[in-house]
C-alpha cells in the first residue's frame, strides 16, 4: 500500500485561524513561508495537535487556549478542531480528527466515528507515528536542544526511540527485587553458619553441665545427710526436755487450783467494783449532760429576751408612726370637708347673682319704636358690613385674651400647689436628717459594742486553737508513748526471759569462779546511736557467757543440763580463736568505724569482744556502707545504724523488726521507766488544760453574743440605709419641684404681659369700630336723643360685661376647690394605716410567742436543775461504793499475793523449761530452713512411727514429720557434744570439699535446652537458605529475561543510528553543486557497553578538512549540521510517513541550507527509497525553492486572522516561466 502522506489539513478556528479552512494540498517536500507573527508555526501546531501532542508542548497553558480569539482573552468560538487527512495508496485516505472546547474536552475521531484515545494512538503506531517520541516533529529550537543534549540525555532520548523506555520501571523493580534476594540469601548463609558454630559450643557446655549436676546432685546428698543428723541430735534433746516439763506441769497444775478459788472471790469483788463504776460513769455522763444542757438553755434565755425587747422597741415604733397616720388621715378629712363647704357657698353665690342678673333686666331701659328699630337694625347691618374685618380681629383678639386668661388661672393654681408642696417636703426633710442622725449615733455605739464582743471572740477562739493545737501535740506525744509502751509490754516475754537467763548466770558465778558474766553485761557502747548496729553484729553472742576456760564452759554446760535450764553459748578466753584486727580499716574514712572501736569493756574481755564482732564497720548511712563494702577490690561485712548489713558474699538484709528494736532497747534498761515518767509528765499538762466542753461553751456563748450585735447592727443599717433613701427621695422632689416653680413663674408673668397687650389691642380695634358706627349713626343718634349710638348700646352691654366677668370669677373659684379636693382625695393615707397596723398586729402576735418561749424556756432550765441536783447526789453515793468496793479488792489481792508468789515460781522453772523445748524447736525450725536454703528435702512418713529403743523415729516440725530411718549409726552412736561435732565436722568436710570443686566450675546450667533450641534452629535456618536461594534464582531468571529484551530494543536502535549517523553526515556536510567534495565523518559510541543505561552516548564528528570534536566544541552552523544528522538518523530507525520540521535552517548558512534542502529533496517520495514526506516552515529562498510545492501563509487585516495560499513548485518549473502558473489559493 505504501506510506502515508498528508494529503490537505483541514483547520477549524484553532489558534489564529478563524473559521474553516483548507491548507494543502501537500507535496512530498513542502515548504511553509510567511512573514514572522502570520501564523505559520501555528499549521505545524495543528498538526501536532490532531496528532495528539499535549497542549503544553504547542505553546499553550491549556486546550482552550488553541479556540481562535481575536485579543488573545475571549475565544471567539466555542470549540477548535483539526482535520488531517492521510493518503494511503491505493486511492484511499484516512481522516485524523481532533477538537476541543473552552471547557478543556478533547475528542478523537477516525473516519468521523469517536474514538477513545488508547485506539487513536494504536492507530497511528500502526503508521509508524509514535507521539510520545515525536518521531514526526522537530519544534522550532529542537534541533539546538539536540545539540546540547549531555551524553546521558543522548541514552535517555535514544531508550524513547527504541522503546527499551517501557521496560525501565520492570526493570528497576526486578533489579532491586534481585539485590534484595541476594541480600537474604547471603544473610541465610551467614545465619547458617553462626548458628553451627553456636551448636558446637553449647554441645560442650551441656557434657560439662552434666559433669556439674552430677557433682552438685552428690553435694546435696552430703547436705541432706548432714542436716537429717543435726535433727536427730535436736529431737533426742526435745524428747528429754518434753518429759521434765510433764513432770513440772503436774505439780503447777495443784497449785494454780488453790489459787484460783481466791482469784475468784477478788474477782466478784473486782466485777462488782467496775460495775461500781460504770454506772458511776454513767451518772457522770448524764451530769455533763444536764450541764450542757443548761449551757445550751441559757444563751437561748438570753436571746430570746433580746428577742422581746427588740419586738417591744418595733411596736413603740409603729404605734409612734402610727398615731402620726392617723393625725395625717383626720387632717386630710378636715381640709376635704372645708373645701367641699367652700364649693357649696361659691356655687349659692353663683346662683343667688343669676337671679339678681334676671331681675335686672326686667326693670326699665330706653326702648325704640317699631319704626326705629327697623332704622336702627338696618343702621346696624350697615355698620355690621362696614366694620365686619375690624370685628372679625376683635372677635380673635377677644378669644386670644380668654384663652390666655383661662391659662393664667391654670398656672396660678399651679404656682400655690407647688408653694404648699414645697413647704411639706422642707418639714419631711427636716424629721428625716433629725432621724438620720439618731441612727447614726447609735450605729456608731452598736459598731463599737459589736467591735469589742468580736474582739472577745477571737480572743477566746485563740486561745481554744492554741489549747486545741497543745491538746493535739499532747495527745500524738502520749499516743507515741502509749505505743512504745504496749510495745514494751509486749517484749514482756523478752524482759522475762532476760530476767531468768540473769538469775540463771547469777547462779553460775556463785558455783563456779571462772565465769565472768553475759557480754552485754561485760560491755558498753560509745554512743546510743550504735545499739541497733552492734545488736545485729552480735546476734545470739548479745546472751553469750564468757568463762575463763573450755572447761568451765563443759561444767556450766553440765550443771545447765541436770538443772533442765535453757542451753547457753560459752566463749571461753583461754581457748577461744579470735580473728586479728585489720588495722587499715580504721583509715578508711568518713562515718565508717570498726565495731570492736565502738564497744567498751575491760581489757581481760578484749579475746571475747573480737571473737563476736570481729572486722565489722559500722557506717551511718546506706550509700556510704555499700561503697564500703562493695566498692574496693576487697569486700566487707559493713552494718548501717538503721540496722541494714552488707554481708561480704553480697547478701543484704535489713527492714524494721519490733524484735530487733525490743533487743537493742536492752542497751539501755532505763528507758522504759522514763517514759512511763514522760507520760506521768504530759497527763499532767493534759489535764492542766482548760476542759474542752467548757471551751465550746465559752466559744459558743461568745459567738452568740457577736451575732446577737451583728444582728442589731444589721437592722440599724438597714433602718439608715432606708432613711438616706427617703431623703435623697425627698431631696430629688424638692429639687424637681424648685425646678418646676422655676419654670413655672416666668410663664406667670409672660401670662400676665399677654393679657395687657391683647386689652391693648382691643381697645385700639374697638375705637375704630366705634368711629366708623357714630358715623353712620350720627342721625339716628340725635332722633333717639343720645350722644351717640354707643351710649345706648354700652348701657346695654355694660350690663352684660360686668355679668359675664362675674360667672367668670365663680368659674375660677369653683375650678380650684374642685382641683383641691380632687388632690387630697388622690393621697391615699389609708392604705399605710392599713399596712402599718397589720404588721403592728403581727408584731404582737410575735411578742406573745416569745414570752411564751421564754417561760417554756425558765420551766426547762429550773427542771435541769433540779435533775443536776438528784443526780449529783446519786453520784456521790455511787462513788462512796466504789471506794469501799476498791479496798476489798486491794486487800483480796494482797492476801493471794503470797501463794502465787509460788505459783509464778513454779511457772518461771516450767517457763525455762519450755524456754528450751522451744530453743530446740527453733533450732529444729533453722535446721529445717538451712536445709530448705541447700535446696535439700528430708525423708518424710506419713504413717506412725515405731520408735527403737530411748531414740525417736520421727520428729513433726510445721506440720509434717521427718523418719529418721536413714540416720547413721555414727549419728546415733553419738551421745556427748563432742561425739556429735566430730560427726557433723567429718560431714562438713566432705561438703566443703566437694563445694570447693563446684565453685571453681560455672557451667551454662541450660545448655541441654539450648543445644535442643539450636538445633532447632539450625534445620529451620536450612529451610531458609533454600527458600531464599530459589527465590534468588527465580527473580534473577525474570530480571535477566527484562534486561535482555531492555538491551536488545536499545541496541538494535543504537546499532541502527549509529550505522547510518555517518553516511546521513557525509551526505549534510558533502561538496558542491557537482558532489565531487568529500563529507564530514560522525559516529555514535557507548560509555558503557555493558550496561548502556548506567552511561552516556559520545556523539562524535569530524566536519570535512578538520579533526575529530565533542559537539561542545563545534560552531553553531556545524552544531546544527552535526544535530540534523543525528534527527535524520533517529528518524530512519522508525521512520514516521512524514516530517514536521519548524526552521531548522535558523543557524545555517548558505551553503549548509542548500545542503539540508538538497537532502529533504532526495529523500521526498520521488526520491527513492528511505523517502519520507516533509513539511519544512522556512524564511530563506534558498532553501523553499527547492521545494515542490509552497504553502504561503499571511495575515488578514480586516479578518484579523491567518490565511494560507499554496502553490505548486513543480508545475511551476516544469512550465515556461515562473510568473505564468497559477497559484492554488485555500
Amino acid at each position: 500500500q505504501g506510506p502515508a502522506r498528508i494529503a490537505r489539513l483541514e483547520v477549524e478556528n484553532f489558534k489564529s485561524y478563524a473559521g474553516r479552512q483548507t491548507i494543502g494540498p501537500f507535496k512530498g517536500f513542502c515548504a511553509i513561508v510567511g512573514p514572522n507573527g502570520s501564523g505559520k508555526s501555528n499549521v505545524m501546531d495543528a498538526i501536532s495537535f490532531v496528532l495528539g501532542v499535549r497542549s503544553a508542548q504547542l505553546r499553550s497553558g491549556a486546550l482552550s487556549d488553541l479556540v481562535h480569539s481575536l485579543d488573545g482573552s475571549q475565544p471567539e468560538a466555542s470549540r477548535a478542531a483539526v482535520r488531517l487527512v492521510l493518503a494511503l495508496g491505493g486511492g484511499r485516505e484516512l481522516q485524523l480528527s481532533r477538537e476541543c472546547t473552552v471547557g478543556g474536552d478533547s475528542t478523537y475521531r477516525l473516519d468521523g466515528r469517536a474514538v477513545s484515545w488508547e485506539a487513536y494512538s494504536e492507530r497511528l503506531r500502526g503508521l509508524g507515528i509514535h507521539t510520545k517520541a515525536r518521531n514526526f516533529l522537530v519544534f522550532q529550537g529542537d534541533v539546538e536542544s539536540l545539540a546540547q543534549k549531555s551524553p546521558r540525555d543522548l541514552t535517555r532520548l535514544l531508550e524513547q526511540v527504541s522503546g527499551s523506555e517501557e521496560l525501565r520501571e520492570e526493570y528497576q523493580r526486578l533489579e532491586a527485587a534481585k539485590k534484595d534476594a541476594d541480600e537474604k540469601t547471603s544473610f541465610a548463609f551467614s545465619k547458617k553458619r553462626g548458628i553451627a558454630a553456636e551448636r558446637r559450643q553449647k554441645r560442650e557446655q551441656k557434657e560439662e553441665a552434666e559433669r556439674f549436676l552430677a557433682k552438685r546432685q552428690q553435694l546435696a546428698e552430703l547436705r541432706g545427710e548432714l542436716h537429717l543428723s543435726r535433727l536427730f541430735f535436736r529431737a533426742v534433746d526435745m524428747e528429754a526436755s518434753r518429759r521434765s516439763q510433764e513432770e513440772s506441769a503436774e505439780k503447777l497444775g495443784e497449785l494454780e487450783r488453790t489459787v484460783k478459788e481466791k482469784q475468784k472471790l477478788v474477782g466478784q469483788d473486782k466485777a462488782e467494783q467496775v460495775k461500781t463504776q460504770r454506772e458511776l460513769a454513767k451518772l457522770n455522763k448524764k451530769v455533763h449532760q444536764h450541764r450542757k444542757g443548761l449551757d445550751e438553755l441559757t444563751p437561748a434565755a438570753v436571746q430570746k429576751r433580746e428577742e422581746i425587747s427588740r419586738a417591744v422597741k418595733r411596736i413603740r415604733n409603729a404605734e409612734g408612726k402610727l398615731t402620726q397616720l392617723l393625725d395625717a388621715n383626720s387632717t386630710q378629712q378636715r381640709e376635704i370637708s372645708g373645701l367641699e363647704a367652700d364649693l357649696a357657698q361659691v356655687t349659692e353665690e353663683q346662683q343667688a347673682f343669676e337671679a339678681e342678673i334676671a331681675a335686672g333686666e326686667s326693670s326699665g331701659q330706653v326702648h325704640l319704636g317699631g319704626p326705629q328699630v327697623e332704622e336702627y337694625n338696618r343702621l346696624k347691618e350697615e355698620a355690621s358690613a362696614s366694620t365686619v374685618r375690624l370685628k372679625h380681629e376683635k372677635d380673635g383678639l377677644v378669644r386670644h385674651q380668654e384663652a390666655e386668661r383661662e391659662s393664667l388661672v391654670n398656672v396660678e393654681e399651679a404656682v400655690k400647689e407647688i408653694s404648699r408642696r414645697l413647704q411639706q417636703l422642707t418639714s419631711q426633710r427636716s424629721e428625716a436628717t433629725g432621724q438620720k442622725a439618731k441612727l447614726e449615733e447609735a450605729l456608731r455605739e452598736c459598731s463599737g459594742e459589736h467591735a469589742a464582743k468580736k474582739e472577745a471572740l477571737d480572743a477566746v477562739v485563740s486561745r481554744n486553737g492554741q489549747e486545741a493545737s497543745k491538746r493535739e501535740a499532747l495527745r500524738k506525744r502520749l499516743d507515741e508513748l502509749e505505743d512504745k509502751l504496749r510495745e514494751a509490754k509486749a517484749d514482756r516475754t523478752d524482759e522475762e526471759r532476760d530476767a531468768r537467763m540473769v538469775q540463771t548466770v547469777e547462779s553460775l558465778k556463785r558455783h563456779f569462779p571462772g565465769v565472768h558474766g553475759r557480754l552485754i553485761q561485760l560491755c558498753r557502747l560509745s554512743s546510743s546511736k550504735y545499739e541497733l548496729a552492734l545488736t545485729v553484729i552480735l546476734g545470739r553472742n548479745m546472751d553469750a557467757v564468757v568463762c575463763d576456760d573450755s572447761s568451765v564452759a563443759k561444767q556450766c554446760i553440765n550443771y545447765l543440763r541436770e538443772n533442765r535450764l535453757p542451753p547457753m553459748t560459752f566463749i571461753p578466753l583461754a581457748s577461744v580463736k579470735a580473728k586479728r584486727l585489720d588495722e587499715r580499716l580504721r583509715s578508711l574514712g568518713g562515718s565508717c568505724v570498726l565495731a570492736y572501736d565502738a564497744v567498751r569493756f575491760q581489757d581481760q574481755y578484749e579475746a571475747a569482744v573480737r571473737f563476736a564482732v570481729g572486722n565489722t564497720l559500722v557506717c551511718d548511712s546506706v550509700e556510704e556502707a555499700r561503697r564500703v563494702a562493695f566498692g574496693g577490690h576487697e569486700r566487707h561485712k559493713v552494718v548501717v545504724t538503721d540496722g541494714t548489713m552488707f554481708s561480704r558474699s553480697g547478701n543484704i538484709t535489713g527492714g524494721a523488726s519490733r524484735s530487733m528494736d525490743a533487743r537493742s532497747g536492752r542497751w539501755s534498761a532505763a528507758r522504759y521507766q522514763k517514759m512511763k515518767d514522760e507520760r506521768v509528765r504530759l497527763q499532767g499538762q493534759m489535764d492542766a488544760l482548760v476542759p474542752l466542753h467548757q471551751a465550746l461553751s465559752d466559744e459558743q456563748e461568745a459567738q452568740r453574743q457577736v451575732e446577737k450585735m451583728a444582728q442589731r447592727l444589721r437592722l440599724l443599717e438597714v433602718d439608715l440605709r432606708s432613711t438616706e433613701e427617703r431623703l435623697t427621695k425627698l431631696g430629688s422632689e424638692t429639687d424637681a419641684i424648685k425646678a418646676e416653680r422655676t419654670r413655672v413663674l416666668p410663664e406667670l408673668t409672660a401670662g400676665r404681659k399677654r393679657i395687657q397687650d391683647l386689652t391693648r389691642k382691643i381697645g385700639e380695634v374697638e375705637g375704630s369700630i366705634n368711629a366708623a358706627t357714630d358715623t353712620i349713626f350720627a342721625a339716628f343718634s340725635a332722633q333717639v336723643g343720645v350722644a351717640n349710638i354707643r351710649e345706648y348700646e354700652e348701657h346695654q352691654l355694660r350690663h352684660q360685661r360686668e355679668a359675664a366677668q362675674k360667672r367668670m370669677e365663680f368659674a375660677t373659684r369653683l375650678a380650684r376647690i374642685r382641683n383641691q379636693i380632687e388632690y387630697e382625695r388622690k393621697r391615699d393615707t389609708e392604705a399605710p394605716i392599713v399596712k402599718l397596723e397589720r404588721s403592728l398586729q403581727q408584731d404582737r402576735d410575735r411578742l406573745e410567742g416569745l414570752k411564751a418561749e421564754e417561760a417554756e424556756t425558765k420551766r426547762q432550765t429550773g427542771a435541769e436543775q433540779k435533775a443536776l441536783q438528784e443526780l449529783q447526789k446519786q453520784a456521790q453515793a455511787l462513788k462512796a461504793q466504789a471506794e469501799d468496793l476498791e479496798k476489798r479488792v486491794r486487800d483480796g489481792k494482797s492476801a493471794a499475793t503470797s501463794e502465787a508468789a509460788e505459783v509464778a515460781k513454779l511457772k518461771r522453772v516450767r517457763a525455762s523449761q519450755g524456754a528450751a523445748l522451744q530453743q530446740l524447736r527453733v533450732a529444729c525450725e533453722d535446721i529445717l530452713q538451712a536445709a530448705a536454703n541447700d535446696m535439700v528435702e528430708l525423708p518424710t512418713q506419713t504413717g506412725e512411727a515405731m520408735e527403737e529403743g530411748d531414740d525417736p523415729a520421727c520428729l513433726e516440725v510445721a506440720g509434717k514429720t521427718y523418719a529418721f530411718a536413714q540416720v547413721g549409726e555414727d549419728a546415733r552412736g553419738a551421745r556427748t557434744q563432742s561425739a556429735r561435732a566430730k560427726v557433723e565436722e567429718a560431714l562438713q568436710g566432705r561438703i566443703d570439699g566437694l563445694q570447693a570443686d563446684l565453685d571453681t566450675e560455672a557451667p551454662n546450667l541450660k545448655a541441654m535446652e539450648q543445644y535442643e533450641r539450636v538445633l532447632e534452629q539450625e534445620r529451620a535456618q536450612q529451610a531458609e537458605v533454600e527458600g531464599a536461594r530459589a527465590a534468588a534464582e527465580d527473580v534473577t531468571s525474570e530480571f535477566n529475561e527484562v534486561r535482555t529484551q531492555r538491551i536488545g530494543r536499545f541496541q538494535q536502535c543504537f546499532e541502527h543510528i549509529a550505522g547510518r549517523i555517518d553516511g546521513i553526515y557525509k551526505e549534510l556536510t558533502g561538496g558542491g553543486e557537482d558532489g565531487t567534495d568529500f563529507g564530514g565523518t560522525a559516529y555514535l559510541s557507548l560509555e558503557s557497553p555493558d550496561e548502556p543505561f548506567d552511561g552516556g552516548i559520545k556523539y562524535s564528528v569530524m566536519p570535512p578538512t578538520k579533526r575529530f570534536r565533542e559537539m561542545a566544541d563545534l560552531s553553531g552552523g556545524e552544531k546544527t549540521v552535526a544535530a540534523l544528522a543525528l534527527v535524520f538518523a533517529i528518524h530512519s530507525f522508525r521512520p514516521s510517513p512524514f516530517f514536521v520540521l519548524d526552521e531548522i535552517d535558523a543557524a545555517l548558512d548558505n551553503t549548509n541550507v542548500h545542503r539540508v534542502a538538497r537532502y529533504l529533496s532526495a529523500h521526498s517520495p520521488e526520491g527513492g527509497d528511505n523517502s519520507f514526506q516533509s513539511l519544512v516552515i522556512s524564511l530563506k529562498d534558498i532553501f523553499y525553492d527547492k521545494a515542490q510545492a509552497l504553502i504561503g501563509v499571511c495575515r488578514d487585516p480586516d479578518l484579523k486572522c491567518s490565511q494560507t495560499l499554496t502553490f505548486d513548485l513543480a508545475a511551476v518549473q516544469e512550465g515556461p516561466a515562473l510568473g505564468s502558473a497559477e497559484p492554488m489559493v485555500a
